[in-house]
């Protein structure tokens, strides 16, 4: 009977986890163990036990090469406490008639002084005990030595830099060379998705070689030193995939040694990192980076995680969850979303705990990461939060069909009552005398609006519809291509309604003379109150005969004033604060205009359905376009709500502003305080002084960094991740081609706009040849898209806006085209297939 080596008191640390990465299907050389059981036949013998040598006998035979390497494997190493790293002996490039004498050797050195001073030093044992029952005990492993062309050493867990990214040392020829030090190493820190963090590329010198002549293994020196990297990109991902797997695997951070034999890649031993590590936790930007793209100040920042702790908390009061069910839930409603060093990321574990608490499980999962983007990554997330129970269940259900069969009325009253609110909120404002009014009137729209949990369920509903969707369609083998012809609405979205006015608002600007009107008034508002910037501007129209202009502009102010680009941004300033903005838009629209594509999509696939679910898909079809519809409904509703937090703070600022110890701020850095810092103030527990130093700290603190992941892992505590201690360090592929998905059909060519905010296309007279390429869009990018020939989005859905716009203005779309940003760097033309999802560079 074979005996067990995956017992570490049998095999020795070492011979236990090859056993372990054997059965886990990782590639190890082939290897067999002297035990435990043998090394004390031989301390009581001083002689190798007849098993000993039938062992050794048979294995040499079965593994027919010429060297071996002999490695001691005591029971106590590998543990979490005790490593024996570089203390135990090992032979390498043992000949096969050497093997039993360097077996001996290693029985020998256990009871090396080497050893007794490591467990000294360790405190696990007095400078007297070496009592083999108090120490552990001894194997050896036998195993086929390599003649390894690259090797190293790789932990999970970075010890520096960051401990949430990869680290890796390679150098060229036996990997003893890397861990001893004795040759030039390169260094490498990965983030858990692949991407380079940082490099330090060596001029390599040397390598540790076996010298076959000298029979020893020798440091050999390079007549000229090697500046290519020791791994490419094909080794260093095939690597990562590895430690992830064995990190995931073992069930704790892990410390590889590995080596390639020519493309080959084997893992010679695993143990785990003795330093104490938080847990890690994984973040996302996905599409939440549609409305809070790049930097986001600090306030913004802290009302978006008010906004949606406080939208999810009533969402589970609207289901009819009791205290119990929703306080479990509190830790995952108050970090769903989370401000980063001045970006926006949800939290993934936050997000799937939710999710799981309702009915549907693992499959909410799926339906949200396809609406919003990405892949479910439950493998990576420690879920904590219990199954729905039957209670829950029949909760969850009932509120469910009440919302499907009464949505229309449902969500017509919601956004009839948020305009109310709206306006009564602009009321309170108008009527607070004091600067601590305005900052008490934040808190009071905050913990008094009610109904936008609504819009969260909405996206639950539009998730399963296009669940049902893609299910009916995988039953017949019809491909998800076909998803984008059907889901388009047929009435157009809210979204577009903007649009539409700013092109007739733009007839009028045809005329030169209202444009040269309105610009030398603009000049003029420069001295005035950000509120009060249009007041010189209609004055002058009409003193010039164009009272039917001023009247325009003042009514397509009053209804989507509030527009603009990056508008959940609550430091973006809006249209209705921005004379200069709203006449680029104007005059963008006098311009040239691209012709909608028409779809060639059909139906005729759709025949091959029985009758019922060619019943059910269309009602599926009908339910999910509804879904969308007001889901751009409530983005506006959404937007004028942020557009009064943005005035309510932008009175506040100019309050601050008008005190001396705050007078030399710009009005926009003010956003650089926390919210906190606002309502301590509102109570006189802040000065103005303080407030000064906060922005100050602020400023210095949050403005370093534009480009942010759009997955990051944060060691749990820790918010100061490693994207802001270095620069990212992205290799981009030579790809000619990119893959995406297709969201609104058509195969054009096009010069390539490649821009992260719409402001830097406002200038250009070349729209109409241009396909845009931007890392993801919100509502206002709507007034440059509509001009474009093509849009691609880096991040996205189907769902996502690029794609619902896309589809509406009824041109070739593809979104979810990873790193396209980067790949098309440069480049100046592009084909774009939204037939098949592909980009080509021309």
């Amino acid at each position: 009977m074979k005996q067990n080596y995956s017992d570490k008191l049998i095999a020795g640390g070492k011979g236990a986890s090859l056993q372990r990465l054997l059965d886990s299907h990782f590639p190890v050389p082939e290897f067999e163990i002297i035990t435990s059981e043998e090394f004390h036949y031989w301390e009581e013998t001083k002689k190798l036990s007849p098993k000993t040598i039938a062992k050794i006998v048979t294995f040499t035979t079965k593994n027919q090469c010429n060297y071996f390497a002999i490695r001691s494997s005591a029971t106590a190493e590998d543990g979490a406490e005790n490593s024996y790293a570089g203390v135990l002996e090992t032979f390498l490039y043992t000949k096969k008639e050497d093997i039993e004498e360097k077996v001996i050797k290693c029985f020998e050195s256990f009871y090396s002084e080497r050893i007794l001073e490591y467990e000294r030093l360790r405190e696990n044992h007095s400078k007297e005990s070496d009592n083999k029952s108090e120490r552990g005990s001894m194997a050896v492993v036998i195993q086929r030595m390599l003649d390894s062309t690259v090797s190293g050493v790789a932990f999970s867990r970075s010890p520096d830099l960051d401990n949430c990214l990869i680290y890796i040392e390679s150098g060229l020829g036996l990997g003893e060379g890397v861990v001893s030090g004795l040759v030039d190493v390169d260094r490498f820190y990965i983030d858990r998705f692949g991407e380079r963090i940082k490099e330090d590329i060596a001029e390599k010198t040397d390598k540790l070689t076996y010298v076959e002549s000298t029979n020893k293994v020798e440091r050999i020196v390079f007549e000229a030193p090697i500046k290519a990297p020791s791994l490419d990109e094909k080794k260093i991902d095939e690597l990562l995939s590895k430690i992830l797997k064995i990190e995931e695997s073992y069930g704790f951070p892990c410390d590889i040694e590995w080596s390639f034999v020519g493309e080959q890649l084997y893992i010679l031993q695993v143990r785990p990192i003795t330093q104490k590590f938080n847990n890690i936790e994984l973040y996302i930007d996905t599409n939440l980076s549609e409305s809070y793209p790049g930097h986001t100040t600090p306030i913004t920042g802290d009302y978006v995680n008010l906004a949606y702790a406080k939208v999810h908390y009533e969402l589970a009061d609207y289901i009819g969850f009791d205290k119990r069910k929703k306080d479990s839930l509190l830790p995952d409603l108050n970090t769903m979303t989370n401000y980063i060093h001045g970006h926006m990321y949800y939290r993934l574990e936050s997000y799937y705990n939710i999710l799981l608490s309702i009915p549907g499980g693992e499959q909410n999962l799926k339906n949200w990461h396809r609406m919003i983007g990405g892949k479910t990554n439950s493998s990576a997330i420690k879920t904590t939060v219990d199954a729905p129970d039957v209670k829950d269940q029949i909760i969850f259900y009932k509120f469910l069909f009440k919302i499907v069969t009464k949505h229309h009325s449902i969500f017509k009253s919601f956004l009839s009552n948020a305009r109310k609110k709206k306006d009564e909120l602009y009321q309170r404002l108008e009527t607070a005398k004091t600067t601590a009014q305005k900052i008490n009137s934040i808190s009071f729209a905050i913990n008094t609006t009610k109904g936008f949990s609504l819009t969260a369920f909405n996206d639950v509903l539009t998730m399963k519809g296009l669940n049902t969707i893609c299910k009916i369609l995988n039953k017949y083998s019809i491909s998800e291509d076909i998803i984008p012809f059907l889901i388009k609405t047929d009435e157009g979205v809210d979204s577009l309604a903007p649009l539409n006015a700013i092109n007739k608002l733009a007839k009028d600007f045809e005329d030169e003379a209202i444009t040269q009107v309105y610009k030398e008034a603009m000049i003029e508002s420069q001295s005035e109150s950000i509120f009060k910037r249009y007041r010189p501007i209609y004055r002058a129209l009409e003193e010039k005969g164009f009272k039917s202009s001023a009247v325009s502009i003042n009514k397509f102010l009053s209804e989507y004033g509030d527009r603009s680009f990056e508008e959940l941004k609550l430091e973006s300033l809006s249209l209705k604060h921005s004379p200069e903005l709203l006449l680029k838009i104007i005059k963008l629209h006098t311009s040239h205009s691209v012709n909608p594509t028409k779809s060639t999509q059909t139906d005729k696939e759709l025949k091959k359905l029985n009758f019922l679910d060619r019943y059910i898909l269309k009602y599926a079809i009908k339910k999910t376009k509804s879904y969308i519809t007001t889901r751009e409904a409530c983005r506006l509703v959404r937007g004028e709500f942020y557009g009064w937090y943005r005035e309510c703070l932008l009175s506040i600022f100019e309050d601050l502003k008008a005190t001396p110890e705050l007078s030399e701020y710009h009005i926009n850095d003010f956003f650089y305080l926390h919210l906190n810092d606002l309502f301590l103030y509102a109570r006189g527990e802040r000065t103005n002084s303080e407030l000064a130093k906060i922005i100050t700290g602020n400023l210095q603190k949050y403005r370093t960094q534009s480009e942010y992941p759009e997955l990051v892992y944060l060691e749990r505590g820790n918010h100061d991740p490693y994207f802001i201690k270095t620069n990212i360090q992205h290799k981009i592929a030579n790809k000619n081609m990119i893959q995406g998905l297709s969201a609104s059909k058509g195969n054009i060519t096009g010069k390539v706009l490649l821009i992260a905010s719409p402001s830097e296309a406002l200038d250009r007279d070349d729209l109409h040849e241009c396909i845009l390429v931007t890392q993801n869009t919100d509502p206002a990018w709507i007034y440059i898209m509509t001009k474009c020939k093509g849009l691609i989005s880096e991040k996205g859905s189907l769902l996502s806006h690029t794609a619902i716009i896309g589809r509406e203005l009824g041109v070739p779309t593809i979104v979810g085209a990873k790193k396209v940003t980067k790949y098309l760097r440069g480049v100046d033309k592009i084909n774009l297939n939204a037939d098949n999802g592909t980009i080509t560079i021309q």
